[in-house]
């Protein structure tokens, strides 16, 4: 298969990785080694785990990005150094800096990244992106107290809000699928929101081109036991079926977007996105075509 042939000869090693644990019964401890090598002394995460922020320092945006990828393959056990090290970060950043998260840190603009890694002072933090993930993230690992607080208040804010942007969606989705995971009680309200959300959120994907930067389904799922999945397989089902129709020749798919500055340096770094795309779509193929799609598989 040409997608697999391209992962193996040019994808990053993290990559490369989790495809043969997914697909080659490789231990989770083959994933845990390649993504340990992103994780700075201090337990954040750095080094370009975000590909578009080239960035060697700790920040919690990689640090958003480490819990995806241990979400993905299930590894939410304090007792693993690379867990219990990221939660002292996730602990100690936020001793220091308040309530919520910074999107960017400002060593960011000492390095090659996109316009939208920019560090400005007066855009850095928000209360969705990406406090809303760690902090979930953090509950579900710790169930500490304030984790737990920070949550509540999250969540009461995002029901008086309005629809939420993609990036602040899939944040917000995913605390309080760590939220329910971690037996939070969470209101009716809240949930029926959060599907209306998702639905919403998936609409450009649905009714217009496919091939723009847009939300696509399975960005909500990136492990198919999380909350919610059977909700939307309908449409995970349309974006399986658009994927196997849209790989380039090679077996990769395009990366939909620009870093509007440094173009060279993001010529180079595409790779690591399209590694990444290929083992998030292979796996979205391979579920969606089996014989029966359920959570449990």
């Amino acid at each position: 298969m040409k997608s697999i042939d391209w992962l193996m000869s040019h994808g990053r090693p993290l990559d490369i990785a989790r495809f043969k644990y997914h697909f080659e019964n490789a231990s989770v401890s083959v994933v845990l080694e390649e993504l340990r090598k992103f994780q700075n002394a201090d337990g954040g995460f750095g080094h370009g785990l975000e590909p578009d922020v080239r960035n060697p320092d700790s920040s919690p945006i990689a640090c958003w990005v480490a819990t995806e990828l241990l979400t993905e393959i299930s590894c939410w056990n304090k007792q693993l150094d690379i867990v219990s090290d990221l939660v002292a970060y996730l602990s100690n950043t936020q001793h220091k800096e308040g309530h919520w998260f910074k999107s960017c840190i400002e060593s960011n603009n000492d390095y090659p990244r996109a316009i939208w890694w920019n560090y400005d002072p007066d855009k850095n933090s928000g209360i969705y992106n990406p406090s809303a993930a760690l902090y979930g993230f953090l509950f579900l690992v710790t169930n500490d107290f304030q984790a737990k607080k920070r949550l509540e208040e999250i969540f009461t804010y995002f029901l008086a809000d309005g629809d939420l942007e993609m990036h602040d969606l899939n944040v917000l989705v995913r605390a309080v699928q760590y939220a329910w995971m971690a037996d939070m009680e969470l209101s009716d309200a809240l949930i029926d929101k959060v599907k209306k959300q998702i639905r919403r959120g998936c609409k450009d994907f649905s009714e217009g081109d496919r091939l723009d930067y847009v939300l696509r389904p399975s960005v909500f799922f990136p492990n198919f036991h999380l909350p919610f999945f059977l909700d939307f397989i309908d449409i995970l089902k349309v974006e399986s079926v658009w994927l196997m129709e849209t790989p380039n020749a090679d077996g990769t798919w395009p990366v939909p977007w620009n870093w509007y500055q440094f173009e060279d340096e993001f010529e180079k770094i595409k790779p690591e996105w399209m590694s990444d795309m290929i083992v998030k779509n292979l796996r979205l193929i391979h579920r969606m075509n089996k014989e029966s799609v359920d959570v449990q598989g």
